[in-house]
């Protein structure tokens, strides 16, 4: 009997389907999955070992992880990616540890601390290892990479032992697009999606037409009527765009949000206090930590404030928009340069003597209260030839001067700049990794080389469309969590029958494809 692990997909009602039509078409397989919800009663998956409300805080409360210990042996794997896992539960500290179950054992609330961090990774890698060699799981079938770190073990465990691992991941540039990887390190390796979607040939329902390669008018700057299911959403950022404390308590820290008229505000004070009636006590704990948040923002911002300009330098320049932190592209994508001060440091030391970086903070960061660290600022202002602007800076003037821009992983002005002719490099991992033009730097010689270049040696608009080509027979139309935003009401069900659909013919034909099943 076969052992399957699905972690989210199959969680949710547009996924569960999925996981029925696999048990029927592989008979006697066995499929254990991670829910969103513990308590689920409306599962499909043969056994519930875990889900999203029990395992971030590292409660696995259907297990004694108190019987467990941490050999030898399993240190050694544990150890190659424990910085790794310590930045990326970064972003925990900011969920309200009310909505999840606490843990067992003796183990007290989590306070973010070393301590705390470093435990919880030995908890979260006890239980993974102790799934893996319990339950004899087969392969694994992940919804997205790990970004939270609960399942960062899981991920190095199945590399480590040989478990073949499929991931599907969206981007915020394509959206409705999932690309299938067998590593983070291979994403943007468009081969094994092409050689998926060559093996189930007809068996795949028909997709949206030109779902990846209409986005090249809207990259380029024109108008472009694209399918709701794949149109992405606005880009919020700006001098318009409000980052103070008030406006982030009124669109409760959702960058996506905006409070405008009077009508708007009364409706966002009415939902607040009538939070405040109908649970005091809760509210009341609520608005003590996002007041601290707000002080701590607060502070961040005047820190930002006191080094930098609000102009660009009249000198040739490159830009580096930063992202906001917490967030999935730094901390699941960027390697090492989650600590993007190294990021700005390498660029900045590569370039030519005549150039200097341009850096920008994020907009999102302050309107989601996510304050930097102490002297943040301080210490990217200090880099030699590097000139801090101000957020509100508008991003269009900066991208039109600059000689090229760069990000870590990909970012919405990243993809449009390389679209229109910039030279543009992503740091760490890429789902561009193999665009035209496009430098996945890995070494600060490369940056060098990048630099030295004729800007005028970048890839025409023609090669940009052969690679959006490719980009769509290469991934998947779908959605695996909710539905798209946007998509009319009349679109949602045959959208989310062709997503049902199509995901169980590649997870089958990959399944083949590794010797766990026949093909179809």
């Amino acid at each position: 009997m076969v052992q399957f692990l699905f972690v989210k997909l199959g969680s949710n009602p547009e996924t569960r389907p999925i996981v029925e039509k696999i048990r029927s078409r592989i008979p006697g397989c066995r499929i254990l999955g991670v829910e969103e919800r513990l308590d689920a009663s409306d599962s499909v998956f043969d056994e519930i070992i875990t889900s999203h409300d029990d395992a971030l805080f590292g409660s696995y409360s259907k297990f004694d992880l108190t019987s467990l210990h941490m050999s030898a042996e399993l240190y050694e794997e544990v150890r190659v990616f424990e910085g790794q896992a310590m930045r990326m539960i970064d972003r925990i500290k900011y969920h309200n540890q009310a909505e999840y179950i606490p843990p067992l054992g003796g183990v007290g609330r989590y306070s973010d601390s070393f301590d705390a961090r470093a435990d919880l990774i030995f908890r979260h890698s006890l239980f993974w290892d102790y799934i893996l060699r319990s339950r004899k799981i087969d392969a694994v079938v992940s919804q997205n990479f790990s970004h939270l770190g609960f399942d960062l073990p899981l991920v190095k465990f199945c590399q480590n032992r040989s478990i073949p691992h499929l991931i599907f991941h969206d981007v915020g540039q394509f959206p409705g697009v999932l690309y299938v990887q067998e590593r983070v390190e291979d994403l943007g390796n468009l081969r094994l999606g092409e050689s998926i979607r060559s093996i189930c040939g007809d068996r795949l329902m028909p997709e949206t037409p030109n779902r990846v390669t209409s986005h090249l008018p809207r990259l380029l700057g024109d108008p472009a009527l694209l399918h709701p299911a794949n149109t992405p959403s606005a880009i919020a950022q700006g001098s318009r765009f409000k980052t103070g404390a008030l406006s982030s308590l009124l669109n409760q820290a959702n960058p996506r949000l905006e409070v405008n008229t009077a009508s708007d505000v009364a409706n966002a004070l009415r939902g607040k206090l009538t939070r405040l009636i109908q649970h005091p006590g809760k509210t009341l704990v609520g608005s003590t930590r996002t007041f601290m948040r707000i002080v701590r923002t607060r502070r961040s911002m005047k820190d930002e404030a006191a080094f930098s300009d609000k102009a660009i330098p009249n000198c040739k320049f490159v830009y580096f928009p930063l992202h906001f932190q917490p967030e999935a592209s730094t901390s699941a994508k960027g390697r090492h340069f989650v600590d993007q001060r190294e990021a700005v440091a390498l660029v900045a030391s590569t370039l030519p003597v005549d150039w200097m970086l341009v850096v920008k903070e994020h907009p999102h960061q302050w309107r989601r209260l996510y304050p930097r660290h102490r002297n943040y600022w301080r210490r990217i202002a200090s880099i030699p030839r590097v000139r801090v602007i101000h957020h509100t800076f508008e991003n269009p003037i900066i991208v039109q001067r600059c000689e090229g821009v760069v990000s870590i992983s990909h970012s919405s002005i990243g993809v449009e700049s390389w679209a229109r002719g910039k030279r543009v490099v992503f740091l760490g991992d890429s789902h561009l990794r193999e665009a035209p033009g496009v430098c996945c730097a890995s070494s600060a010689e490369e940056l060098r080389q990048l630099w030295a270049n004729d800007a005028k040696h970048l890839p025409s608009e023609t090669e940009i469309f052969s690679y959006l080509q490719r980009v769509e027979y290469a991934t998947f139309e779908g959605a695996l969590y909710g539905t798209p935003a946007g998509i009319p009401a009349t679109m949602v069900g045959d959208f989310l029958l062709r997503t049902q659909h199509n995901i169980t013919e590649v997870i089958l034909c990959w399944l083949a494809m590794k010797g766990l099943t026949k093909q179809p």
